[in-house]
């Protein structure tokens, strides 16, 4: 009927404004949003694209795009990608498959990166349009890469490591042992990790190092800890292990990072004195070092005679009962004061000067624990050794460097090291002369590419590869100088192994053959006449 009819088409019109109220909240809201979207109908022709979507692409507005087919703007887009290619056909199979896409990344000719989902409107079982989201990742995805760098720096530092590191998670299950840990146990990384360390540690040990870590963990506090760990022989070596908590940059726990040394020298030590003070007595006696025992305030106790031959002493009256400061050189009193009263509550190692009864001035290295004395009084027991000749030798090396640091100074001809790259890292007073500067500061960092005339750079290019590749080369090259002089140069380079960043450098002695040439062509030019 009419009537019917009527009531109908209100109905339509009701859902038709409410579409558009839809459509227009949904307009203003794409407008706001930092994410570009893209939506195609069915036939994949572009109904709707907002500002942001425009701006990744470097479009000038929607008008450009509207009613164009999706296929044929991707392909206008495509030279925007670093693999347009591996663009377009993961476009396609995007629409091809009609499998939502949620976070896929993709990078961008420029070196940004751009994250994009992808979802099909199904409306009734058929697909209605394709909505396509993308957004700016390049910051994230930069941080991410420059977090990985560190994990990795920090994993190659901890694995050289001399000592046993962990870290623990939040949850008080451990995520990470270094390879020094995994070496010293010769168990492999997912044996270790949750509890697994646990099955390493001596039985007798097992509970009190737990007991230590959980009540430590709680309360967010450093801790120390010795404990019997099981060997990769299955012997069992004395650990002293000190865990401190780890905060995010939020202020957030993040778990512990510990470290671990193997003590089990020191232990039996303890353990061999508490036993026999008669076996001490025999020690002091044949050991070749100067055992000694302090009192907590540095009075002497007692001497082996190793140690009173170091000292000058004729006899243990000479020195017992003595502060042993007065045995220190002047200039070590504050720092061996300060080691002998951290010596009372742990083990420690300090190197100092001591000037005997006779004047004789000595360099020692002192090992010493907490120990109990014979009446059970609190005291420091301290084995230590001369090493005035390592110290003489250490002399003697820094001596050589200086000297070495001299020849190169005075060396008339240019020695340079060059990173694989290509980066000026030193060069002596002759070859900045060439290159007419009076400071190396001035050319550091700087690329050595930068000082050869052109028509020689691919010359130079090839040489330098070729070092690097193990070869030594030699070659005749121009430069041209920082005020403009160009100058003929007979480079002499071999490979350096470059120790401290496990690289391979190029090292050149380099002299100036400019007058040289000029001769050979003056000889040439008297020949053809």
């Amino acid at each position: 009927s009419a009537l019917e009819l009527q009531r109908e088409l209100l109905v339509q019109k009701c859902k038709e404004a409410g579409l558009a109220t839809s459509l227009a909240h949904f307009t203003a809201l794409s407008r706001t949003l930092r994410s570009g979207l893209l939506y195609e109908d069915a036939t994949r022709r572009i109904t709707f694209i907002n500002e942001a979507c425009c701006a990744l692409f470097g479009i000038s507005g929607p008008d450009c795009l509207i009613g164009m087919d999706g296929r044929a703007a991707a392909e206008r887009v495509q030279t925007l990608f670093a693999d347009p290619a591996r663009f377009l056909c993961r476009i396609e199979r995007a629409v091809t498959e009609q499998v939502p896409v949620n976070g896929e990344e993709i990078r961008l000719a420029d070196g940004r990166w751009l994250e994009w989902d992808y979802a099909p409107v199904i409306v009734d079982g058929v697909c209605a349009g394709h909505v396509w989201s993308y957004r700016d990742m390049t910051e994230r995805k930069r941080a991410e890469m420059a977090l990985g760098e560190s994990e990795a720096r920090f994993r190659t530092m901890a694995d050289t490591a001399p000592v046993l590191i962990w870290m623990s998670g939040p949850g008080k299950l451990c995520t990470y042992f270094n390879q020094g840990w995994l070496d010293y146990t010769g168990r492999t990384m997912e044996q270790e990790l949750g509890s697994g360390w646990t099955e390493g540690v001596h039985s007798d040990d097992l509970a009190r190092c737990l007991k230590t870590y959980e009540e430590a963990f709680d309360c967010r506090k450093p801790f120390r800890m010795e404990y019997r760990l099981r060997k990769a022989d299955g012997e069992y070596g004395w650990i002293l292990d000190a865990g401190t908590p780890r905060w995010l940059p939020n202020g957030g726990f993040a778990g512990y990072i510990g470290s671990g040394m193997e003590i089990t020298e020191r232990i039996q030590a303890e353990q061999t004195l508490r036993w026999s003070e008669e076996r001490l007595r025999g020690i002091f006696a044949a050991e070749p070092e100067c055992v000694k025992v302090l009192s907590p305030d540095g009075i002497l106790r007692t001497m082996n005679a190793s140690g009173l031959a170091m000292v000058e002493a004729d006899s243990l009256e000479q020195v017992q009962g003595r502060p042993i400061s007065s045995l220190v050189a002047p200039e070590d009193w504050t720092a061996f004061a300060a080691f002998v009263r951290r010596a009372t509550e742990e083990p420690g190692v300090l190197e100092f000067r001591m000037i005997g009864l006779k004047g004789t001035q000595r360099w020692m290295e002192t090992h010493a624990v907490p120990f109990r004395d014979e009446d059970g009084s609190l005291a420091v027991l301290a084995v230590t050794r001369d090493i005035t000749e390592r110290k003489q030798a250490l002399l003697r090396l820094a001596q050589r460097e200086s000297l070495l640091r001299s020849i190169l100074a005075a060396e008339p001809e240019c020695i340079k090291r060059v990173a694989a790259d290509g980066t000026l890292l030193q060069m002596n007073e002759a070859g900045l002369c060439f290159i007419e500067t009076d400071s190396f500061e001035e050319v550091a960092g700087r690329s050595v590419y930068d000082l050869v005339a052109p028509e020689f750079l691919e010359l130079f290019r090839s040489m330098h590869e070729a070092v690097l590749q193990g070869a030594s080369q030699q070659l005749e090259f121009q430069i041209v100088g920082l005020k403009g002089t160009r100058r003929w140069m007979e480079t002499h380079a071999v490979p350096l192994w470059n120790p401290i960043d496990h690289r391979v450098e190029h090292l050149a002695i380099t002299r100036d053959i400019t007058e040289r040439k000029r001769a050979e062509d003056e000889q040439k030019r008297l020949l053809t006449e």
